[in-house]
């Protein structure tokens, strides 16, 4: 993603970071935490986040460029060198791969019934058809490693000899950790999408679009969501059979690249709580939400 030379004014600069730690701040403060810790994690995540900008620059990693960079010092760039922690970039090829696998699942004949429905597969051996599945995906997993994980995040039932998939998408809503890793992945994403969109300089945008209303009776909430989240199920149906079309890893010919190896991902989510104040009459703001 290039962005030509622009650079923020300070002030605003200070003015747009505030805005995007305030939500992190808030959900930190109601959980207990205090200044100290959330220093302490600032420090971890400068200090990652620097390693992360010198290796994209192609320059070499010192304790003095990253002191530069951060304002760190010398002795918490030491310390931090130690810790070791699990990146965002591990999480996401896991779930990509997640839902790499599903789709392959849902999408190839091969393991399908004669109506077209994902079928249930053998399974505890290299020769099974579960592991056939994993390979044409990826080859960096082991299977049984695999279906572990699948059947922890309830999205298979396996009995040992037959594995069956009970969801067409890796869903974490009961998964506690692993939907807050999610938020932090999706808000790296979403960032990375709107200064794109905002100071990239050769005219492409990705996808950023908001509605919202704010003068709806509550009683039409369940209505709502549930319109909301079959619409959305079935858009990421046809967005998996679209891009796997497109992936490498599941189609072998469309290799080597002509260009660049690129990560295409796309978040939906609904916010639906209620108005503080008193509900408005004027229809102004909504005519101005959809046209943007």
């Amino acid at each position: 993603m290039y962005l030509g030379p622009f650079k923020l004014a300070e002030s605003l600069l200070f003015r747009v970071v505030r805005r995007l730690l305030r939500p992190t701040l808030r959900f930190a403060v109601r959980q207990g935490l205090r200044v100290q810790e959330i220093s302490e994690l600032c420090k971890q995540e400068l200090f990652a986040v620097g390693r992360e900008e010198l290796q994209a620059n192609g320059k070499k990693e010192t304790t003095s460029s990253l002191c530069l960079m951060t304002g760190l010092h010398r002795g918490d760039v030491k310390r931090l060198a130690e810790i070791d922690a699990e990146s965002e970039d591990t999480l996401v090829r896991r779930d990509d791969l997640f839902t790499k696998i599903i789709g392959q699942w849902l999408g190839d004949r091969t393991f399908l019934d004669e109506k077209g429905r994902p079928r249930a597969l053998s399974c505890g051996s290299t020769e099974s058809e579960f592991n056939a599945l994993c390979e044409r995906v990826t080859t960096n997993f082991n299977a049984a490693a695999v279906l572990a994980e699948l059947e922890r995040l309830s999205l298979v039932r396996a009995d040992g000899k037959w594995v069956t998939l009970l969801q067409d998408e890796a869903v974490y809503d009961s998964d506690v950790e692993r939907g807050f890793e999610l938020l932090g992945c999706d808000t790296e994403d979403l960032t990375t999408t709107v200064t794109s969109n905002l100071l990239r300089s050769d005219g492409e945008t990705e996808l950023h679009r908001r509605t919202a209303y704010d003068n709806i009776d509550s009683s039409q909430l369940p209505a709502i969501r549930e319109w909301i989240h079959d619409a959305g199920v079935q858009f990421h149906r046809e967005l998996r059979g679209y891009l796997a079309e497109l992936d490498g890893d599941l189609n072998p010919s469309l290799l080597p690249h002509s260009g660049t190896r690129v990560r295409v991902a796309v978040t939906t989510f609904s916010c639906s709580a209620e108005v503080a104040e008193a509900p408005r009459t004027e229809s102004t703001d909504r005519q101005d939400e959809r046209k943007r």
